[in-house]
């Protein structure tokens, strides 16, 4: 018996060793506080494939913590308050080689209600803050970004208690304002960019309804004088230049993402407005869909140099082949105002006629052949090397702002 109570006591003090020899941990290591009386530990089949694991933990049939293991070996905890609305969530770095604990990686404490945040903090694996936030006194939410030091402010962002967004102020690592947005007093959301030496880059506008669309421009190095305007909708986008590289012509470049996606450039006198021609070209379905995307010419329309661009007579239609480069085809209106009825040529790559035909609303054929070098006529010859080549302009990008999808019912 008494060598029975002296082996007892031996061993509950050397448990006491361990436990005290495992609390003691490097300052830099986090440990989170967990429920004291965790009674129950049920495992959850989760069927989501980024989880390994889920469990829940319940103290007298409520929860109070919850656990996740994902595969790539970050680990969240999902604290409960007794009413179980969440408190807050805790992600954990992967265990780091030579270490037996883990590093904070994101922390996010919550309101009352369990889900509004309170305040939040994210950091990088050497415990550096990437960006962190809290809930000011007005109800708004601030979240500051941090470059790599985790010192330096990068971005500081507020918004309404809605989530959208008061204002935005971007700067470089000497402080030097970059870009800054804004709500306005008409809910209209405001951009400004600036190079570093102050002058206006890029500036935009977005309206607070769904349906309206962006519109902005770009500026040249004086930060006054406008390079280029542009215009982004649920259907289409737009980047126009008001005077290309000084020549008194006008480009205006569409992409309309409706339909088969396509791009057009409407080439207009800046003075007069007046459309003089117009090129169609077709997207590779690969590179983005801008002026940095690859495209192959397809059609040309030529106008008689009169009216606007909403009122334009067309002179000719040219149709090119699968290179982009051949012309194929040329279709004649037979009236300036109405496009579809009309003479249509096809030519021999040669350039020579190779058959003629009306062709239009309620028209007769009459169709006609020729041999190759046989017949031409001034109508179909192609001698404006302009119209087969897309102007090069600066392949400036349209902002990246996500508008609504806009659903055709017809």
């Amino acid at each position: 018996m008494f060598k029975a109570t002296w082996r007892l006591i031996f061993a509950s003090l050397a448990l006491l060793l361990v436990l005290t020899a495992c609390s003691s941990e490097p300052p830099n290591m986090v440990r989170e506080d967990f429920p004291q009386k965790l009674s129950t530990r049920v495992r959850i089949n989760s069927q989501k494939p980024q989880e390994v694991d889920r469990w829940v933990y319940m103290n007298d049939n409520v929860k109070t913590l919850e656990q996740i293991q994902y595969v790539d070996g970050v680990t969240t905890y999902v604290f409960f308050r007794p009413d179980e609305t969440a408190e807050k969530i805790v992600e954990m770095h992967p265990v780091q080689t030579g270490e037996d604990k883990r590093r904070l990686k994101t922390e996010v404490i919550f309101e009352a209600d369990g889900l509004a945040y309170a305040s939040h903090k994210a950091l990088r694996l050497d415990g550096t803050l990437i960006k962190e936030g809290r809930r000011l006194e007005d109800r708004t939410y601030s979240t500051i970004t941090y470059f790599e030091d985790g010192i330096t402010k990068q971005r500081v962002s507020v918004y309404k208690p809605d989530k959208t967004l008061v204002s935005e102020l971007m700067v470089d690592r000497d402080g030097t304002k970059l870009q800054e947005t804004v709500t306005d007093k008409d809910n209209y959301l405001v951009s400004q960019s600036w190079r570093r030496d102050g002058t206006l880059w890029m500036q935009y506008k977005k309206p607070p309804y769904s349906y309206g669309g962006v519109t902005g421009a770009y500026y040249e190095a004086d930060g006054t004088t406008i390079k280029a305007e542009f215009s982004i909708t649920g259907w289409q986008n737009s980047m126009s230049f008001p005077n290309f590289s000084g020549l008194g012509k006008r480009l205006d470049f569409s992409f309309e993402t409706y339909g088969q996606k396509r791009m057009t450039v409407l080439i207009s006198d800046s003075a007069s407005g007046t459309p003089l021609y117009q090129q169609f070209y077709a997207h590779d379905a690969k590179t983005p869909f801008d002026l940095r995307g690859t495209y192959t010419l397809a059609s040309i329309e030529q106008y008689e140099g009169t009216g606007n661009r909403y009122n334009r007579k067309l002179t000719r239609r040219i149709t090119l082949g699968a290179d982009g480069k051949s012309v194929v085809k040329i279709f004649v209106p037979q009236s300036q105002w109405y496009d579809y009825n009309g003479v249509e040529y096809s030519l021999y790559p040669s350039g020579f006629i190779q058959s003629k035909k009306n062709v239009g609303w309620n028209s007769q054929p009459n169709p006609q052949t020729f041999a190759d070098g046989a017949y031409t006529d001034p109508i179909v010859v192609v001698n404006q090397p302009e119209l087969l080549q897309l102007p090069q302009v600066e392949k400036l990008s349209l902002p990246d702002i996500k508008m609504p999808e806009v659903y055709w019912y017809w």
